[in-house]
């Protein structure tokens, strides 16, 4: 995490081609841009730090996560797999940070049930699971 934009080791661990950063509209620094390749089904979401640009949150999901793509096929964080229960990754992960059931929220739709673990660095671990199990692993650097 941390990482800048325009570092060739970001793009070579993941094997992504780095390609155009698209803008979001949220107005914060901490949500500047993603890069997202569904065939590799990886997010990469990049914030600011003075004129930098950094890597803040990284998405890997499984292909249930999004029509579009395919599951992530390079190792997970703390030995966690797709498909895996909540209750089998709480049992081996210990007591979350925060955990909460699936809700319908009234903008963004279906939040998917999740498990929030520290991380390493002081970042965060987020689970996300669906009916079939796990189905995506975001790791936040804030």
């Amino acid at each position: 995490m941390g990482l800048s934009f325009d570092d060739p080791k970001l793009w070579a661990f993941f094997d992504i081609v780095p390609s155009a950063l698209v803008l979001t509209q949220s107005g914060v620094d901490e949500n500047y841009g993603s890069v997202v390749d569904y065939n590799k089904g990886v997010e990469l979401v990049f914030g600011k730090k003075g004129d930098d640009i950094i890597l803040n949150t990284v998405w890997l999901f499984n292909e249930r996560h999004d029509v579009k793509g395919t599951q992530y096929s390079g190792p997970l964080p703390e030995g966690v797999a797709f498909n895996q229960s909540r209750s089998v990754l709480k049992a081996a992960l210990g007591t979350p940070l925060i955990e909460k059931d699936a809700v319908k929220h009234p903008l963004f739709g279906v939040v998917a049930a999740h498990l929030v673990y520290k991380g390493l660095g002081g970042g965060r671990m987020n689970l996300q699971f669906d009916t079939h199990g796990l189905k995506a692993v975001i790791i936040t650097r804030i």
